[in-house]
């Protein structure tokens, strides 16, 4: 008995066909935001997000800032809005700095500033396409109370420490 296919042969009584051999398909090309949420006191003066990516193509996607409750060079300066880009098998993360203004303000515990991935080029983005930057008041202690003790948040995230 001969056994023989794509890679390679044997013979022998013991010999068994078990199917042909499959190649799997690479995985989808993906890239996302690390985390949903990402908190830092004013006072750190950055904040890094980080964007990861999956598989090995060359792929590109851009990072824009989109709003929310904190105050436009008053909180924080976005960086521009940019494109990151990976060729081949480079899976390093792309990081994307956020300067915070260290101000002198009593405001709400925390202000937020929404950043969103858009316009991918080689790649689908997936599962990460926004994350939120909270930036948290250092100038008072926060007055926390609850009205019915149930508080809290779709994607949980402690205060920085």
């Amino acid at each position: 008995d001969t056994l023989s296919g794509a890679f390679g042969s044997a013979s022998g009584s013991n010999a068994a066909a078990t199917g042909p051999h499959q190649i799997a398909p690479p995985p989808p090309e993906r890239v996302s935001f690390l985390t949903c949420v990402r908190s830092e006191n004013e006072r750190a003066g950055t904040v890094t997000l980080v964007v990861t990516r999956q598989g090995g193509a060359d792929v590109s996607v851009r990072v824009e800032h989109v709003g929310g409750t904190a105050t436009l060079g008053a909180d924080y300066s976005p960086p521009p809005d940019a494109t990151l880009t990976w060729i081949g098998t480079d899976m390093s993360p792309r990081n994307v700095v956020v300067q915070l203004v260290n101000d002198t303000a009593v405001e709400p515990q925390f202000e937020t500033v929404d950043f969103r991935l858009v316009n991918p080029l080689g790649t689908e983005i997936a599962p990460l396409a926004t994350t939120q930057l909270r930036i948290y008041d250092d100038d008072a202690e926060p007055d926390v109370h609850f009205r019915d003790g149930f508080e809290g948040d779709a994607c949980p995230v402690p205060p920085p420490g």
